[in-house]
């Protein structure tokens, strides 16, 4: 397994088991894997889930009946989807959603009654951010390919109408956060002397859990 990915998965598996989302007998999909990894890696231990994969633009509904699936994940896979296109000049100057709103109407969709997705993605409001904010020149998020990485709130305010319950958790999975905790603790002291919130810095991913 690709070692920048191997925590992400365990603490995911931990995550989906502490939850008591994951056996045997649990339908999944996988959103924009893109490899068999996710898929591998889960049948070592549930050999008989059934696991499916997308292979379609995300930004529009997928060709999956609905009511499918038990799980659907989307790891580490919002902040790479783009707006839908458009030939409308304000939706070709700003960032819309239009894309990530309708993945994730598509999501709760497939999603069987009382069926859950779990999104993951990196934390916009991390000690990493704050640290490239700081430090022009860099890139201000977590990586320069992702056109737009997403804060709780923002996934909270789509999710709302689409699913009964959601909740949120932060985590540190990426084997490449490379913050050295002296800077840290600097930036801590800096939002405490501030009266800042200095709540979920640490961790570097975002766990967004709805249920249908």
């Amino acid at each position: 397994m690709n070692s920048t990915h191997d925590t992400r998965y365990h603490s995911t598996l931990d995550f989906l088991e502490s939850h008591n989302l994951i056996n045997s007998n649990t339908s999944i999909l996988d959103c924009g894997g893109g490899t068999d990894f996710i898929e591998n890696f889960l049948k070592r231990k549930y050999p008989q889930a059934s696991i499916d994969s997308t292979s379609s633009d995300l930004r529009y509904d997928l060709d999956i009946p609905s009511d499918t699936y038990d799980l659907v994940l989307c790891m580490e896979v919002i902040e790479h989807i783009k707006d839908q296109d458009s030939s409308i000049i304000h939706d070709i100057a700003t960032f819309t959603g239009s894309g990530i709103n309708n993945l994730l109407k598509e999501c709760a969709r497939v999603l069987k009654k009382n069926g859950s997705l779990l999104i993951t993605t990196p934390n916009i409001h991390s000690y990493k951010v704050f640290h490239n904010w700081l430090h022009k020149g860099g890139e201000i998020f977590n990586y320069r390919l992702h056109p737009r990485e997403l804060g709780y709130k923002y996934i909270e305010e789509i999710a709302k109408p689409l699913f009964s319950r959601y909740e949120y958790s932060f985590q540190n999975v990426w084997n490449t956060f490379d913050l050295h905790m002296e800077h840290i603790n600097f930036y801590e002291n800096i939002l405490k002397s501030n009266g800042l919130d200095t709540t979920n810095r640490k961790e570097d991913d975002l766990f967004f859990l709805c249920v249908k």
